[in-house]
């Protein structure tokens, strides 16, 4: 377990759900390595917070670095977003343009069609040579993601 309350799942079967810690909000996510796709995937449930989005963040380079992959799903649908001040969505986004391990990735978002991106964060991605794409379904965004670039 991190200070994050979670732990890193190695492989797709092999997935943690993350209690929330006292200092975060009631929101759950897990993230896991999927061997077969060589991609880190991010599922969240609940309310997230851009600290949580952080430790979610932190926890994913952490397989990046390990796997050497390249490739993130990341699915919304089952999250809801906690109203926050703009300094905390800033900080969510610096800590996205100063990690290094993102660059010339491939980030996919599953999301609700009235499930709202933070474009502040997809615009340092982009500056990040982050190739960034938003889906309704699972599916496609993984099609995308195994495309060439």
């Amino acid at each position: 377990m991190n200070e994050c309350g979670g732990a890193l799942g190695a492989t797709a079967g092999n997935r943690h759900n993350r209690p929330p810690s006292p200092a975060q909000s009631s929101m759950s996510y897990t993230v896991s390595a999927d061997e077969q796709h060589r991609l880190v995937e991010v599922v969240y449930s609940g309310p997230i917070t851009s600290s949580t989005r952080i430790c979610a963040m932190e926890d994913g380079a952490t397989l990046l670095d390990a796997h050497g992959f390249a490739r993130v799903l990341v699915d919304l649908r089952d999250a809801s977003a906690v109203p926050e001040p703009s300094h905390a969505a800033n900080a969510f986004a610096a800590r996205i343009a100063h990690r290094p391990r993102m660059r010339n990735s491939r980030l996919a978002y599953v999301a609700h069609p009235d499930q709202h991106a933070n474009l502040l964060a997809q615009n340092l991605a982009a500056a990040r040579h982050v190739d960034v794409a938003h889906f309704h379904k699972r599916d496609a965004a993984l099609n995308w993601l195994l495309q060439d670039p």
